[in-house]
């Protein structure tokens, strides 16, 4: 799904935010972890795509009515959640919500609902249920709600208001009313990251947002993708976290550093974190960054994985373009997605 750029944490936000983590308190940390792992295995949803890849031939914004409609696809998930990001990013809302909104319709789908059941098969009642989820989300997680009346203007009439809550209506029946505690991998990144202690990168606010921006992006990308849709959000938060963490310098992080935390993460949330689920979630997250910013992450550090033997195989940053002939740039860095800043954490 290519297109979803990153949103950097502003300067004057990152000391509010690196100090509204828990970091005094391991205790509650390990509670709202061990939490956050019992509440995703409850919310977890099957694959009601069966892996379809295929393209989809209808936009979006599409009412088209055929009775005889194909199988919704991956990509056609994909488009509606590239709306969905589309929709916060113009109203500033939080990236956070379109994750939930995606988790609601995932799980609806997964039901035996008639609508859901319908969905699955007509694009158009698909989508009415996609914007409705995300209505819901922003609902429940925004500080201003949208008006289903607006929902259907900007769906340039396809849909009436009225439709739009009966929707919301069988959405939450079919889900039970088990909305709130639904664990997104973006819950999972901040707490584990929360585990991280300031001295380990010299007290770096630049360092901490360099990890912390490019954990969520990576959790962002992955929501348009089926695949890791269905894998645990811890998995991917882990993944996406090992990832962005091999991209910082070793003078900005060192490598007892990283093997401390590393070390914590696995104990408190008693999990391996170089696994065969988290190695692959980490190529898949790795491609899908490729894709949506036009740069390979490079695998840096080469540290040898906590309770295993293998080693990874170190990555040059390149652009994809072979055509561009300007010197390949040397580091993922602010300078490339978020200019205002002066620093950045280099890759070697």
């Amino acid at each position: 799904m290519p297109g979803l750029t990153m949103i950097t944490t502003r300067e004057e936000d990152a000391a509010a935010l690196l100090a509204s983590s828990p970091m005094s308190s391991v205790a509650e940390l390990t509670d709202r972890i061990s939490v956050l792992m019992e509440q995703e295995s409850t919310y977890m949803c099957r694959d009601f795509l069966g892996g379809d890849g295929e393209s989809s031939s209808s936009p979006p914004n599409s009412c088209a009515r055929g009775p005889q409609e194909k199988l919704i696809s991956s990509s056609d998930r994909a488009k509606m959640i590239e709306w969905s990001f589309q929709v916060c990013d113009f109203c500033k809302f939080q990236r956070e919500t379109v994750s939930r909104s995606s988790s609601y319709l995932d799980r609806f789908l997964s039901t035996t609902s008639p609508r859901a059941l319908k969905a699955k098969v007509e694009k158009r009642i698909y989508q009415l249920c996609a914007m409705t989820s995300l209505y819901i989300a922003v609902k429940l997680f925004e500080p201003l709600a949208m008006d289903a009346s607006l929902l259907s203007e900007i769906s340039h009439g396809c849909y009436e208001a009225d439709e739009i809550l009966s929707t919301e209506t069988e959405i939450l029946a079919a889900l039970q009313w088990r909305v709130s505690g639904c664990p997104i991998s973006h819950d999972f990144v901040h707490d584990f990251l929360a585990l991280l202690p300031p001295s380990a990168y010299h007290g770096d606010e630049t360092t901490a947002m360099t990890i912390l921006d490019f954990s969520r992006f990576q959790c962002e990308i992955a929501v348009c993708d089926n695949v890791l849709s269905m894998r645990k959000k811890s998995t991917v938060a882990l993944a996406a976290i090992l990832n962005s963490i091999e991209g910082v310098d070793e003078s900005l992080l060192s490598a007892d550093s990283r093997f401390r935390f590393f070390k914590h993460v696995s104990k408190i949330a008693g999990v391996e974190l170089f696994t065969q689920s988290v190695n692959a979630a980490r190529t898949r997250l790795l491609d899908l960054f490729s894709a949506n910013s036009g740069f390979e992450m490079p695998q840096i550090a080469n540290l040898t994985p906590i309770g295993s033997e293998e080693r990874y195989t170190n990555h040059k940053l390149t652009r994809r373009s072979s055509s561009d002939t300007a010197t390949s740039p040397v580091c993922v860095s602010w300078q490339n997605f978020a200019g205002e800043r002066g620093r950045y954490a280099r890759c070697a």
